[in-house]
């Protein structure tokens, strides 16, 4: 699988009214929402090799004594 982007800039000329969004997270941080920037296939297959591939934990916190996931 090659994880390559190669971002196209109108995935669909059809839809040229969704535009990029910002949005603003405080402390000099934000993030920039851009729709369609993936292929609907290769977002899947990012998704695809995220699940696979990394090992995602889900630590059990404890909060007062009680177990929280």
């Amino acid at each position: 699988m090659n994880l390559m982007l190669k971002a196209n800039p109108n995935p669909n000329p059809k839809d040229d009214a969704k535009k990029t969004r910002t949005v603003d997270l405080g402390d000099g941080s934000s993030v920039i929402y851009v729709p369609r920037f993936l292929a609907y296939d290769v977002a899947w297959e990012f998704f695809n090799y995220l699940d696979n591939h990394i090992p995602w934990t889900r630590p059990t916190l404890r909060v007062f004594g009680r177990s929280c996931t």
